[in-house]
Protein backbone atom coordinates (compact mmCIF):
# COMPACT_ATOMS: atom_id res chain seq x y z
CA UNK A 1 0.00 0.00 0.00
CA UNK A 2 2.76 2.39 0.70
CA UNK A 3 4.50 1.54 -2.20
CA UNK A 4 1.38 2.38 -4.28
CA UNK A 5 1.04 5.86 -2.82
CA UNK A 6 4.79 6.44 -3.16
CA UNK A 7 3.84 5.35 -7.05
CA UNK A 8 0.64 7.55 -7.66
CA UNK A 9 3.02 11.09 -5.31
CA UNK A 10 5.47 10.36 -7.94
CA UNK A 11 3.19 10.22 -10.84
CA UNK A 12 1.62 13.29 -9.84
CA UNK A 13 5.14 14.88 -9.26
CA UNK A 14 6.32 13.95 -12.82
CA UNK A 15 2.32 15.48 -14.63
CA UNK A 16 3.07 18.86 -12.50
CA UNK A 17 6.60 18.94 -13.56
CA UNK A 18 5.16 18.44 -17.48
CA UNK A 19 2.57 21.04 -16.88
CA UNK A 20 4.98 23.57 -16.03
CA UNK A 21 7.07 22.63 -18.56
CA UNK A 22 4.35 23.54 -21.15
CA UNK A 23 3.54 26.25 -19.12
CA UNK A 24 6.84 27.78 -19.65
CA UNK A 25 7.22 26.54 -23.32
CA UNK A 26 3.99 28.27 -24.10
CA UNK A 27 4.61 32.07 -22.40
CA UNK A 28 8.48 31.98 -24.14
CA UNK A 29 7.06 31.28 -27.97
CA UNK A 30 4.22 33.95 -27.16
CA UNK A 31 6.77 36.56 -26.01
CA UNK A 32 9.20 35.41 -29.38
CA UNK A 33 5.52 36.01 -31.59
CA UNK A 34 5.50 39.87 -29.67
CA UNK A 35 5.47 42.50 -32.64
CA UNK A 36 5.35 46.57 -32.65
CA UNK A 37 3.34 48.46 -34.39
CA UNK A 38 4.35 52.01 -35.07
CA UNK A 39 2.25 54.65 -35.22
CA UNK A 40 2.90 58.16 -36.71
CA UNK A 41 0.34 61.13 -36.12
CA UNK A 42 0.26 63.35 -39.37
CA UNK A 43 -1.47 66.86 -38.64
CA UNK A 44 -0.72 68.24 -42.15
CA UNK A 45 0.16 67.72 -45.66
CA UNK A 46 3.60 69.39 -45.66
CA UNK A 47 6.38 67.97 -45.44
CA UNK A 48 7.55 70.23 -41.82
CA UNK A 49 4.05 69.34 -40.55
CA UNK A 50 4.46 65.26 -41.44
CA UNK A 51 6.20 62.06 -42.44
CA UNK A 52 5.19 60.85 -45.77
CA UNK A 53 5.02 62.66 -49.06
CA UNK A 54 5.58 66.08 -49.09
CA UNK A 55 2.71 68.67 -50.45
CA UNK A 56 3.53 69.14 -54.51
CA UNK A 57 4.24 72.81 -55.09
CA UNK A 58 1.18 73.09 -57.02
CA UNK A 59 -0.63 72.53 -54.09
CA UNK A 60 0.74 75.87 -52.18
CA UNK A 61 -0.53 78.97 -52.61
CA UNK A 62 2.02 82.04 -52.89
CA UNK A 63 0.69 83.08 -49.94
CA UNK A 64 1.64 79.91 -48.56
CA UNK A 65 4.97 80.02 -50.02
CA UNK A 66 6.22 83.44 -48.82
CA UNK A 67 4.61 82.52 -45.70
CA UNK A 68 7.40 79.19 -45.25
CA UNK A 69 9.48 81.28 -46.56
CA UNK A 70 9.64 84.04 -43.87
CA UNK A 71 9.63 81.74 -41.28
CA UNK A 72 12.82 80.00 -42.94
CA UNK A 73 14.56 83.38 -43.03
CA UNK A 74 13.58 84.18 -39.28
CA UNK A 75 14.47 80.88 -38.01
CA UNK A 76 18.02 81.37 -39.59
CA UNK A 77 18.78 84.85 -38.48
CA UNK A 78 18.18 83.44 -34.64
CA UNK A 79 18.53 79.53 -34.46
CA UNK A 80 21.23 77.95 -31.75
CA UNK A 81 22.02 74.86 -31.14
CA UNK A 82 24.92 73.51 -28.82
CA UNK A 83 27.67 73.52 -31.46
CA UNK A 84 29.94 76.07 -32.62
CA UNK A 85 30.82 74.42 -35.61
CA UNK A 86 27.15 75.24 -36.92
CA UNK A 87 27.37 78.96 -36.36
CA UNK A 88 30.79 79.02 -37.73
CA UNK A 89 29.89 77.40 -41.25
CA UNK A 90 27.29 80.02 -40.85
CA UNK A 91 29.04 82.78 -40.72
CA UNK A 92 31.10 81.76 -43.30
CA UNK A 93 28.80 82.66 -45.84
CA UNK A 94 28.38 78.72 -47.90
CA UNK A 95 24.98 77.62 -45.86
CA UNK A 96 22.03 79.16 -44.33
CA UNK A 97 21.16 82.78 -44.26
CA UNK A 98 23.64 84.23 -46.43
CA UNK A 99 21.66 82.67 -49.20
CA UNK A 100 18.21 84.35 -47.67
CA UNK A 101 19.76 88.13 -47.66
CA UNK A 102 21.38 90.74 -49.13
CA UNK A 103 25.62 90.91 -48.70
CA UNK A 104 24.75 94.05 -46.43
CA UNK A 105 22.09 92.51 -44.66
CA UNK A 106 24.62 89.35 -43.97
CA UNK A 107 27.37 91.48 -42.93
CA UNK A 108 24.99 93.09 -40.39
CA UNK A 109 24.48 89.69 -39.22
CA UNK A 110 27.76 88.75 -38.92
CA UNK A 111 28.19 91.79 -36.65
CA UNK A 112 25.60 91.65 -34.60
CA UNK A 113 23.78 88.60 -33.97
CA UNK A 114 25.98 86.18 -34.93
CA UNK A 115 28.45 86.98 -32.25
CA UNK A 116 25.29 86.31 -29.64
CA UNK A 117 25.07 82.97 -31.17
CA UNK A 118 28.45 81.69 -31.16
CA UNK A 119 28.81 82.53 -27.30
CA UNK A 120 25.76 80.42 -26.45
CA UNK A 121 26.43 77.80 -28.78
CA UNK A 122 29.68 77.71 -26.74
CA UNK A 123 27.55 77.74 -23.58
CA UNK A 124 25.48 74.68 -24.67
CA UNK A 125 22.40 77.16 -24.99
CA UNK A 126 19.54 75.88 -27.26
CA UNK A 127 16.82 78.68 -29.34
CA UNK A 128 14.53 78.32 -31.80
CA UNK A 129 12.68 80.53 -33.64
CA UNK A 130 9.23 80.77 -35.75
CA UNK A 131 6.91 83.25 -36.87
CA UNK A 132 4.07 84.45 -35.19
CA UNK A 133 2.22 87.26 -37.53
CA UNK A 134 3.25 88.68 -41.20
CA UNK A 135 1.21 91.89 -41.28
CA UNK A 136 1.95 94.59 -44.88
CA UNK A 137 1.29 97.75 -43.18
CA UNK A 138 -0.77 100.35 -45.49
CA UNK A 139 2.06 102.39 -45.70
CA UNK A 140 5.78 101.84 -46.83
CA UNK A 141 6.60 98.60 -48.75
CA UNK A 142 7.91 97.11 -45.11
CA UNK A 143 6.39 93.60 -44.05
CA UNK A 144 5.60 93.99 -40.07
CA UNK A 145 6.98 90.65 -38.51
CA UNK A 146 6.07 89.09 -35.00
CA UNK A 147 8.20 86.22 -33.74
CA UNK A 148 8.82 84.14 -30.80
CA UNK A 149 11.88 82.42 -29.73
CA UNK A 150 12.26 79.28 -27.57
CA UNK A 151 15.66 79.69 -25.17
CA UNK A 152 16.74 76.62 -23.09
CA UNK A 153 20.06 77.78 -20.88
CA UNK A 154 21.14 74.67 -19.57
CA UNK A 155 21.98 71.44 -21.44
CA UNK A 156 20.51 68.55 -20.50
CA UNK A 157 18.06 69.15 -18.24
CA UNK A 158 14.40 68.40 -19.45
CA UNK A 159 12.98 69.84 -16.28
CA UNK A 160 13.73 73.28 -17.13
CA UNK A 161 10.94 74.88 -19.14
CA UNK A 162 12.85 76.96 -22.00
CA UNK A 163 12.34 81.02 -21.87
CA UNK A 164 9.79 82.49 -24.25
CA UNK A 165 10.31 86.11 -25.68
CA UNK A 166 8.82 87.82 -28.69
CA UNK A 167 9.82 90.57 -31.06
CA UNK A 168 9.15 92.55 -34.02
CA UNK A 169 11.03 93.76 -36.86
CA UNK A 170 9.94 95.67 -39.84
CA UNK A 171 11.64 93.86 -43.28
CA UNK A 172 12.00 94.77 -46.72
CA UNK A 173 11.49 92.17 -48.99
CA UNK A 174 11.25 90.26 -52.09
CA UNK A 175 9.27 87.48 -52.87
CA UNK A 176 8.24 86.90 -56.99
CA UNK A 177 6.44 83.65 -57.64
CA UNK A 178 8.97 80.87 -59.45
CA UNK A 179 12.58 79.64 -59.00
CA UNK A 180 15.79 81.54 -59.75
CA UNK A 181 17.43 81.57 -63.31
CA UNK A 182 21.28 80.18 -64.09
CA UNK A 183 23.29 82.53 -65.73
CA UNK A 184 21.93 81.89 -69.31
CA UNK A 185 18.65 83.46 -67.95
CA UNK A 186 17.43 79.51 -67.78
CA UNK A 187 15.16 78.39 -64.27
CA UNK A 188 17.50 76.10 -63.03
CA UNK A 189 17.19 72.31 -63.10
CA UNK A 190 15.13 72.05 -59.84
CA UNK A 191 15.70 67.87 -59.36
CA UNK A 192 19.36 68.48 -60.04
CA UNK A 193 19.99 70.95 -57.02
CA UNK A 194 17.76 69.29 -54.90
CA UNK A 195 19.58 66.21 -54.90
CA UNK A 196 22.95 67.84 -54.34
CA UNK A 197 21.86 68.87 -51.39
CA UNK A 198 21.01 72.54 -52.51
CA UNK A 199 18.94 74.24 -49.68
CA UNK A 200 15.10 74.38 -50.60
CA UNK A 201 14.59 77.49 -49.51
CA UNK A 202 16.79 79.20 -52.36
CA UNK A 203 15.71 78.19 -55.25
CA UNK A 204 12.64 80.59 -54.56
CA UNK A 205 13.13 84.29 -55.96
CA UNK A 206 13.45 85.44 -52.15
CA UNK A 207 15.78 87.83 -50.56
CA UNK A 208 15.50 90.59 -47.80
CA UNK A 209 17.09 93.45 -47.75
CA UNK A 210 16.64 95.11 -44.49
CA UNK A 211 15.20 95.06 -41.34
CA UNK A 212 14.81 97.21 -38.39
CA UNK A 213 13.30 95.79 -34.80
CA UNK A 214 11.23 97.43 -32.69
CA UNK A 215 10.75 96.78 -29.36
Amino acid sequence: MKKLITFLLGLVLMTAMVGMIVVVAAIYDTASQQTIDSFFFQPGNLSSQRIGVPARIEDLSDEKIREMLVDKFITEYFYVVPDVNNINTRISGTAGLARLVSPELFAQWKATIAPEISDMAAAGMMRTARVIEINLPEIGDRWQITYELHTWTVPNDLSLAPIITRGTMMVKMRYEPGFWKDTSGKEINIGHELETGRDPSTIFKFRVFEIENME
